[in-house]
Formats: structure tokens, sequence, C-alpha cells
């Protein structure tokens, strides 16, 4: 404001420009404080969330090791009703399917760990829920469709898992030549510590 002359001036311009501009100001404050308290009421509501879904899981897994399976699909189901947005959705959509399998319901499977493959984001869990339901589709059969699932994906640190699956599927195809390069890929992604007896000797199974 230094183009003004005296302070008088300076009072009476800011005047006129709050008179004209106030209203819009005070909406914006209005709108910024809400938006402060908005977002972190939004974060005190997710984390009560979160907290309630985590205890229905609680349940949920001494349902489990109690054998009280109606028990643990009456509370997984309530969990991905109710905490959809929630990791332990996909935590326990993945312990029913575990479930189903146990009980050789493998529809029922398939379908609880492509929920989670639809509406989770958590890259380990993803890649647990996918693995999962290459092994339910390989058991039911379907090796082709298995191996398709299992086609192009960034496995990062689960490249050894990936591929000895790959070799089981290939070697239930009879794909001989597939199956031992997909042994040998997952041998060669093994950490060393990591126990490599079995791997070897379905890859010594194959022969020369």
């Amino acid at each position: 404001m230094s183009e003004f002359e005296t302070e008088d001036q300076q009072v009476e311009d800011l005047k006129k420009w709050w008179k004209e501009n106030g209203k819009a100001v005070m909406v914006g404050a209005v709108l910024g404080f809400s938006a402060i308290f908005g977002g972190r009421m939004y974060m005190d509501h997710q984390e009560k969330l979160r907290i309630e879904a985590s205890i229905g899981f609680e349940r949920m897994s001494m349902a489990m090791e109690q054998q009280q399976a109606e028990a643990a699909f009456s509370q997984g189901d309530q969990i991905v009703s109710d905490y959809s947005g929630t990791p332990y959705a996909a935590l326990a959509s993945l312990a029913m399917a575990r479930l189903h399998v146990e009980k050789g319901e493998l529809a029922a499977a398939e379908n609880r760990l492509q929920w989670v493959m639809d509406h989770n984001s958590q890259e380990d869990i993803a890649h647990i829920a996918r693995l999962r339901l290459a092994r339910v589709l390989f058991a039911d059969g379907r090796l082709d469709k298995a191996l398709t699932l299992l086609a192009n994906v960034d496995e990062a640190a689960y490249e050894s898992i990936y591929q000895e699956l790959r070799g089981d599927i290939y070697l239930a195809k009879k794909q001989l030549d597939q199956a031992r390069t997909a042994y040998e890929a997952a041998l060669a992604a093994m950490d060393e510590k990591d126990d490599r007896q079995l791997l070897q000797m379905k890859l010594d199974d194959l022969g020369a």
C-alpha cells in the first residue's frame, strides 16, 4: 500500500476493500476451517472403523482356532460388509477362503479370493490372493486359467513362489521342459537362507 499518501487513505481503502470482498474472505475462512476439522473428523472416523474391524478380526481368528467355522464365517462376512475399506476385510476374505478350501468348497474359495483381488490395494495381500487363487484353480483342474492368472505379474519378492507354482502346473500338464525352466528360475530367485531341498527334489525328479 505504499502508493497511498496518508495513513487515513490506507484505512479508508481497506474499509472499502473489505466491504466489497469481506464476505468472500469469511466464506473462504469458514471453508478452510471446515476442511481442516472435517479432515480430522474423517481421520478419526477411519481410525474408529479400523479399530472395530481389528476387534472383529480377532474374534474371527479365535473362532477359527476353536474350529467354529459358522461363527468365523459370520464374523468374517460382517467385517467384509461393514469395514470393506479396511485391510481387515481382505484378511477376513483370505481366511474365509481358507476355510472353504478345507471344506472342499473350491468355488466359494475362488469367489472370496477374487473379491480380495478386486477390492484390495495392498501389494502383498494382492500377491497372496493371486497365488492362493491360482492354487484353487490348480486343485480344480483349471490349469490353463491358473497359468493365465500367474502370467505377466510383477512378482518382485514373490518370484520364487510364482515360479515354483508355475512349475507345478506345467508338470501337471506334462510339459516337462516348461516345468524345468520354472523350477530353475524358482531356485535362482531363492535366498540362500531359504530351504531349497523340496524344490531341488522337484527339479531332480524331472531328470536330465
